[in-house]
């Protein structure tokens, strides 16, 4: 029996690659939750178990699996959940570790945020910086990726507010404008002794 050939979720976006990145994520983590989480686990721990299976082709494991769901189209949706673990029975292990890195990845990046703000603010740029934001993002807020809940710009209400405001616009647009200050602040001035 030859498997049906997998189908991706479609990737298109305007906003570029991070955006895709951020879609296939979420489908990603969508597919391995709730009803459909058991069903792969149980997938992958069967074929751990079994040394034969193991070494098995993909289409060998398909046949397998065929062999041990109904054969409706319940039993076949859950086939189709099961080709990203019969294709890679590896693949929990290595998504566990890729998300440890992004998550420690994540987290130096949060604090190179902050320093980054922390920054705008010892130079005396927390005025200069919310004025930029004002001028970029309306009062009412913008719409973030897919959402259709407006998000509100966020201002950086001083010293005292750094480390919420890094944790609350770090992804967002206001982050972009920090960052282009931050530059702009390192960038040395062009002044004649």
């Amino acid at each position: 029996m030859t498997p049906p050939p997998l189908r991706r979720p479609a990737r298109r976006s305007a906003g570029g690659g991070q955006d895709r990145r951020a879609i296939h994520e979420l489908v990603d983590r969508r597919r391995e939750a709730d009803k459909v989480g058991p069903l792969l686990r149980w997938a992958e721990r069967t074929i751990a178990a079994d040394p034969r299976l193991a070494e098995a082709s993909f289409e060998d494991r398909y046949d397998h699996f065929a062999r041990l769901l109904p054969d409706n189209t319940i039993g076949r949706h859950a086939l189709q959940h099961l080709r990203w673990v019969l294709d890679d029975p590896d693949r929990h292990t290595r998504r566990t570790a890729w998300r440890a890195e992004w998550a420690a990845r994540s987290a130096d990046n949060r604090d190179a945020f902050r320093v980054l703000v922390a920054g705008i603010v010892a130079a005396g740029a927390h005025g200069e910086l919310n004025r930029r934001i004002k001028r970029a993002i309306p009062a009412e807020g913008y719409t973030w990726l897919s959402s259709t809940r407006p998000r509100l710009r966020r201002l950086l209400l001083g010293a005292h507010d750094v480390d919420d405001f890094a944790d609350a616009v770090r992804n967002g647009r206001e982050a972009d404008i920090a960052h282009e200050l931050a530059a702009e602040l390192r960038r040395p001035t062009n002044r004649r002794p």
